[in-house]
């Protein structure tokens, strides 16, 4: 089924950043500033900002294109996803009290931009293709966030409670994990050519891993 693909594929994906990517690494070995991190979390708040906005579009898509059971998951969705950017806001607020550095990057970098415009060109698409991206943006954070987090916490000094846009989202997404896995199963593959499905999700990732490199080599 596809939805078991795409989770591999995710999977597969967080071993290859674990040893490549330079925000990861950064976390590994100590060396993650507050500067990288502000500008990690601006960049998140403009990404989540954007979840309403797109879910209302493909829930509208989806209704004229009489697929009702899609159009019913994405109105379910937006009430979950309202106001997840004031947890980045707030985080970032917090950062700044507690760094010594003053004047903290809030730049919204091309990949983040390339990434929610891509995403709303999914949707232009085709909607159901956006599930893919939904599966993407969840799981990873499941399985990502709780080992990034501990990895800030210990070796960075920055402790969870200030990233709380990552960890609320990893214990909130582990059940809309498997929602969206059922969603999937049950409305894409019928209509849905695998391939095409991963192609969302490898486009998802690489903008999102030079996202990550552009922050991780900020200086």
């Amino acid at each position: 089924m596809i939805g078991d693909l795409l989770k591999s594929e995710i999977e597969d994906r967080f071993e290859k950043i674990k040893t490549s990517s330079p925000l990861y690494l950064n976390a590994v070995d100590g060396t993650l500033t507050a500067k990288q991190i502000h500008q990690y979390l601006a960049n998140i708040r403009y990404l989540v900002s954007h979840t309403p906005i797109h879910l209302k579009r493909a829930l509208l898509l989806s209704r004229q294109r009489e697929q009702a059971a899609l159009a019913e998951f994405f109105a379910a969705k937006i009430e979950e996803e309202v106001g997840h950017d004031a947890w980045a806001e707030d985080d970032m607020k917090n950062l700044s009290r507690r760094s010594a550095e003053k004047d903290l990057p809030a730049e919204l970098v091309d990949p983040m931009r390339q990434l929610v415009e891509y995403i709303g060109q999914v949707i232009e698409r085709d909607p159901l293709l956006y599930l893919a991206y939904i599966l993407f943006s969840e799981y990873f954070t499941v399985i990502a966030g709780p080992q990034w987090l501990a990895l800030l916490e210990r070796n960075c000094g920055i402790p969870a409670s200030s990233m709380s846009v990552v960890g609320k989202h990893s214990e909130l997404d582990k059940e809309h994990t498997r929602e969206d896995i059922d969603v999937i199963d049950r409305l894409m593959s019928p209509g849905v050519k695998p391939d095409q499905a991963v192609e969302v999700l490898n486009r998802a990732f690489g903008f999102y891993e030079s996202f990550a490199a552009r922050v991780g080599s900020l200086s």
